[in-house]
């Protein structure tokens, strides 16, 4: 996967350089189905997680709610770090799209009982979208 409309990286104490870092990268993929986890094509230390898919909320403001410290257990089969730094950004060079991206309200947390921001939708949230919003919650 080399191209998606936002993505939030969650990158986790270990070892190597900045960017040899453990990471779950959470992308808005325009074809893969949510909950698809697939290796990074650059680094075995990352794993990327879809957490929404397709153009039905485009134009949206969205807000997702992920246990990081799970998502690690699930991408590389050991309890998580400590979370040491987040990343976001929208990439479409190798897709050769467009996309306008905004983030706001990122957060990660150890408590179980973090909330989504008071404007996130009523239902629990779906995922990252373009001019969305997005929380991580550990």
């Amino acid at each position: 996967m080399s191209g998606a409309a936002a993505r939030v990286y969650v990158y986790f104490d270990s070892r190597g350089l900045p960017w040899q870092k453990r990471n779950i990268d959470y992308v808005w993929s325009r074809s893969l189905p949510v909950g698809t986890i697939v290796d990074s094509a650059y680094s075995a230390e990352s794993k990327i997680i879809v957490v929404e898919s397709g153009p039905e909320a485009l134009g949206k403001w969205r807000a997702v709610l992920r246990n990081v410290g799970q998502d690690y257990e699930w991408c590389f089969h050991h309890h998580a770090p400590d979370v040491v730094a987040i990343g976001v950004m929208s990439d479409t060079d190798n897709t050769k799209g467009q996309a306008l991206t905004y983030f706001d309200h990122l957060m990660v947390s150890r408590s179980s009982a973090a909330s989504a921001p008071a404007s996130a939708p009523s239902q629990e949230p779906a995922g990252l979208a373009d001019r969305g919003s997005s929380e991580v919650a550990q």
